[in-house]
């Protein structure tokens, strides 16, 4: 459930900023990775910005060390 929510989140995230980009004049790729940097550098720091980050986050380290 909760990758799933996050998922969705960046889907939603990219795709509008994908749009201002494209309103903007500049290609929509450039929104879109633009909003990837943004919620990876939340994930990373910040992880309590964005509600269900904290816990895949956990579930990502677990699996890692295995």
């Amino acid at each position: 459930m909760d990758l799933f929510f996050v998922l969705l989140v960046l889907l939603v995230v990219t795709r509008v900023l994908g749009e201002i980009a494209e309103r903007i004049g500049q290609p929509a790729l450039v929104g879109e990775l633009i909003g990837g940097i943004v919620l990876g550098a939340a994930a990373a720091h910040w992880s309590g910005l964005v509600p269900g980050l904290p816990v895949l986050r956990e579930r990502i380290y677990r699996r890692a060390e295995l």
